[in-house]
């Protein structure tokens, strides 16, 4: 058993600013609230000091309790559960993989060019085009298709709430 006047270590205030972690990804403590408590963490000298800070917070909650669950791949969402739409990275990846190919070509044109002692044909340019191209077609491509989905859900959400109201009444 801990000791309130002794000196608490590194190792102990971690344990305890997990636990303020845990609280706010809980939706127990709200974002200013758990600074300010962690700011008291990491000031802490003794057991005595770090006790009070997380006194008012329940112990692990097992996942069959938790508020928050994970949901398993392919599983029914429930009805009122909300909806987070997931972020893809094409784009990111697609204007990065144009980009890095644009400046390698254009890198091995430079090289060469400058070795023969004079500029030569701009031969990147047909590979930097029709890569820009593709891509730019896809982005809006993908576009239409997430507003797509995002009509399909909007059009879902609202039977969903038909219904409900039909149910109630």
């Amino acid at each position: 058993m801990e000791q309130p006047e002794l000196r608490a270590a590194d190792a102990d205030r971690e344990r305890v600013a997990e636990k303020l972690r845990t609280a706010l990804n809980e939706g127990r403590l709200d974002l200013s609230e758990f600074d300010e408590r962690l700011q008291a963490v990491y000031a802490a000298k003794t057991y005595a000091e770090l006790a009070p800070i997380t006194a008012d917070l329940p112990g692990p909650v097992p996942v069959a309790q938790a508020q928050l669950a994970v949901p398993q791949p392919g599983a029914p969402v429930p009805l009122g559960a909300p909806v987070v739409p997931r972020k893809s990275g094409f784009a990111r990846n697609a204007i990065a993989g144009w980009a890095s190919t644009s400046m390698i070509t254009t890198g091995i044109w430079a090289a060469t060019s400058i070795s023969s002692g004079h500029p030569s044909y701009f031969w990147p340019i047909w590979v930097i085009i029709p890569m820009g191209a593709a891509v730019v077609a896809k982005l809006i491509k993908g576009s239409d298709h997430e507003e797509r989905e995002r009509s399909e859900r909007e059009q879902r959400r609202a039977l969903r709430d038909e219904h409900r109201r039909e149910r109630r009444d």
